[in-house]
């Protein structure tokens, strides 16, 4: 009769290493933007003057999903500037609530993404 108990328990043992180990190597990944930071993105860029409308023509929100406990800031850094590759991050806001990151990476950084200008853009 032991044995059997035992033997119900094996897949269940399995599922949580198998779970932990998956858990230890998760990276962070992007996903869909913020709206309340798109929302303020547009707000900045009709309220602002004409410099800062030009300086920030084209950005857009670059949204990251991680874990405080299993990633370091430089990990969530890198994958937001590899969604930002020829522009300027500048760090919003992080939210845990209804931001669609997964269980076991469960905050969203929100960043600002602003393409570097041009050598031959005019004013």
């Amino acid at each position: 009769m032991t044995t059997f108990r035992y033997a119900a328990l094996r897949p269940v043992l399995l599922g949580f290493v198998a779970l932990s180990v998956t858990a230890c190597s998760a990276r962070p990944f992007p996903t869909t933007p913020s709206i309340a930071v798109q929302e303020e993105l547009t707000r900045e860029l009709a309220a602002g003057p004409a410099a800062v409308s030009w300086a920030r023509r084209g950005a857009k929100v670059v949204s990251i999903c991680y874990s405080g406990t299993l990633n370091a800031p430089e990990e969530v850094w890198t994958e937001a500037r590899l969604a930002c590759p020829d522009g300027t991050l500048t760090y919003r806001q992080s939210d845990m609530i209804w931001n669609r990151c997964a269980l076991l990476q469960p905050v969203k950084a929100n960043f600002i993404c602003t393409p570097r200008p041009t050598e031959n853009a005019q004013n």
